[in-house]
């Protein structure tokens, strides 16, 4: 089976994390045990999944606080990394959707090495971390695991050239995470690799980084933020495409929608259920001009193709759903653009994962002095959010998945005491072993 090595609860810790270098062989085994452990109890402290015991708790704090080779979320991945590299390798198509996250951890003013990431109701400066992140996707959406995990502690911006060069901004981690995923198209040259980008990877940078780049390139698929100027006089993109020709009438599940409290300027918005939205489905070819900027304007137009979704009648308190997303992906039919409108739904993977991040993981809730203590601990936590989600998603669609491959045989047990219990006094009856979604 493809995931058999995310799922065996006795070995998935040794085969996803065995492999890493540390330096010492000891230190790999340490960083295995700690996993497993953690991942038993993912949402509790290190202290309350050890019972306490002093030396566990201090070969978890050696581990996370080096005294000589650094150790990066980068090397921690670095053994998962090629596990999932290994299930992307024979899929026809893999998606890598790139999101960004922040963790707001104002109140703790003993940890060093934190950024601005906002300010709050009072205007009062919010510090934390911000993580960009990568994962990957089959087709259906079930995550092959994590690819990328960059924290950062960011600056604000206020005071500083907006047209400085995209080298010097944050938004060049969209860059860089795309690289990355172009340089996986070059590993794997019989898997097509997408990534994908919400609005914050609207830049005309990205696009022309890749018909810039050389050799096997990873396409793109990005919802448009800015309604840009395309070539010839006085034509923009989401005028272009809503008069575009109507393709198809389709369905389209929309998640549900979690509430947000109103903040300064921002209404807020309440909570919605799961629904699905009816929409309209049009696409064309375009010709980007590149924006007036120091850093752009010299640059070629760019050729892209062009999709528009629009839902006409909306639940009530629900926004209507209109995206306009701009793909490398050539639509030269509506069964390729409807294709395309089912990868980009799979974007919300990542944000999913994120809740499980925060969530289960509970990172937020981790007491380590430095930043780079805590993104240490969260890269473990990356791959233990990205296991659950994983048996969450089989549950619902292998629900007859034998639990055997999942759990050990004391917890299937469990399960089949959970799933038929018997009355006070009496010994349950014998049944066949229960399935992950039991």
């Amino acid at each position: 089976m493809l995931f058999r090595s995310g799922l065996d609860a006795a070995t998935w810790t040794e085969q996803e994390f065995g492999g890493c270098r540390l330096g010492d062989q000891r230190l790999t085994r340490r960083l295995v045990n700690i996993t497993r452990q953690k991942a038993a109890q993912p949402g509790a402290s290190y202290a309350q999944v050890c019972g306490g015991d002093r030396h566990a708790l201090k070969g978890y704090y050696r581990l996370l606080n080096p005294r000589d080779k650094p150790l990066t979320p980068e090397l921690i991945l670095a053994s998962h990394r090629q596990q999932t590299l290994r299930r992307m390798k024979g899929q026809k198509t893999v998606l890598i959707p790139q999101d960004s996250t922040s963790l707001n951890l104002s109140s703790r003013a003993d940890c060093q090495g934190l950024g601005q990431i906002g300010t709050n109701q009072t205007g009062a400066q919010s510090r934390g971390l911000r993580l960009h992140s990568a994962l990957a996707l089959d087709e259906q959406g079930l995550p092959l695991g994590v690819l990328r995990l960059q924290g950062d502690a960011p600056e604000s911006a206020k005071g500083k050239d907006p047209h400085r060069p995209i080298e010097e901004k944050d938004s060049y981690r969209w860059l860089t995470a795309y690289e990355d995923a172009c340089g996986i198209a070059a590993l794997l040259p019989g898997t097509q690799i997408v990534s994908l980008g919400d609005r914050e990877a609207d830049m005309f940078e990205l696009f022309d980084l890749r018909s810039q780049h050389a050799g096997p390139k990873a396409d793109l698929l990005v919802r448009a933020k800015t309604d840009r100027c395309l070539e010839g006089a006085g034509r923009k993109l989401f005028a272009e495409l809503a008069a575009a020709p109507l393709a198809q009438h389709l369905k389209i599940c929309v998640p549900r929608q979690r509430a947000h409290l109103a903040k300064g300027a921002d209404p807020g918005r309440p909570g919605l259920e799961a629904r699905e939205a009816l929409v309209q489905l049009r696409f064309q070819e375009v010709t980007l001009s590149p924006p007036d900027t120091p850093q752009t304007r010299h640059r070629p137009p760019l050729k892209v193709w062009a999709l528009y979704v629009l839902e006409q009648d909306p639940p009530p308190g629900a926004e209507p759903i209109e995206w306009l997303l701009l793909t490398s992906v050539p639509l030269t039919s509506t069964k390729q653009a409807r294709k395309c409108l089912r990868w980009y739904c799979k974007r919300w993977r990542i944000e999913e994962w994120h809740r499980v991040l925060k969530s289960g993981c509970q990172i937020l809730a981790h007491q380590n002095q430095s930043a780079a203590a805590l993104l240490r601990v969260i890269a473990m936590d990356a791959v233990i959010a990205w296991r659950i989600m994983l048996l969450a998603l089989l549950g619902r669609e292998l629900p007859e998945l034998p639990a055997a491959l999942v759990f050990d045989a004391w917890e299937c047990q469990m399960l089949e005491l959970l799933a038929s219990p018997a009355e006070p006094g009496t010994q349950p009856q014998k049944k066949a072993s229960p399935s992950v979604k039991r």
